[in-house]
């Protein structure tokens, strides 16, 4: 995405984006929780549904759906007027997947331990609020589980969550939690049952 895509990603609203003004990091995150709407279970989405998703007005979403149909990023179906992931997202993420190395240092032990248990095996990695599939050896039966490179966990009641948030201090996963990066416990009582379980 060119400096100029980037800018025209700016609401072009009050304190948004001002003459020659760089766009503000929020709109740029904006940009970015856009892309982030779209899931394995939801692949597909309309302005509405988007808007919705990141709790902003539908036309500063289409807006920004229209810089991110020119750089690659989302694809719109003329038919329909929905968009999906576009596939100028694979050449950003490859350089990163093809050199994390975890991935290869991994793989031996995926295949290994999908072999001997014969279900799926996947490796997962933290990235400060959520757990990411970057890796994943599928089982070979024809019944299973499955969850696509990328594929984002952010609930507690997630195992690869719990995993991660069961090595970290309790006070950063009540920050998390505090500041919703996290879907946690709606109760604090619920809370500390949670923590009981992590310890």
């Amino acid at each position: 995405m060119s400096v100029d895509d980037v800018d025209r990603l700016a609401d072009n609203g009050p304190g948004e984006h001002d003459g020659d003004a760089k766009p503000s990091p929020s709109v740029l995150l904006n940009g970015l929780r856009v892309l982030e709407s779209f899931s394995i279970a939801e692949p597909v989405l309309g302005v509405t549904e988007i808007a919705r998703k990141v709790d902003l007005h539908k036309s500063s979403v289409s807006r920004m759906l229209a810089t991110l149909e020119k750089a690659g990023y989302v694809e719109r179906d003329e038919g329909t007027g929905r968009y999906r992931l576009g596939l100028g997202l694979i050449a950003l993420a490859g350089p990163l997947l093809a050199n994390l190395d975890v991935r290869r240092v991994a793989q031996p032990e995926l295949e290994e331990l999908t072999r001997r248990t014969g279900e799926t095996s996947a490796l997962m990695v933290w990235n400060g609020h959520e757990s990411v599939v970057v890796e994943q050896i599928p089982s070979p039966k024809q019944v299973k589980h499955t969850a696509a490179v990328g594929t984002r966990y952010d609930t507690y009641a997630s195992s690869s969550v719990q995993v991660f948030l069961s090595e970290m201090p309790q006070a950063e996963t009540e920050r998390l939690f505090d500041r919703r990066l996290l879907v946690g416990p709606d109760e604090q009582e619920s809370r500390g049952e949670y923590f009981d379980e992590l310890e």
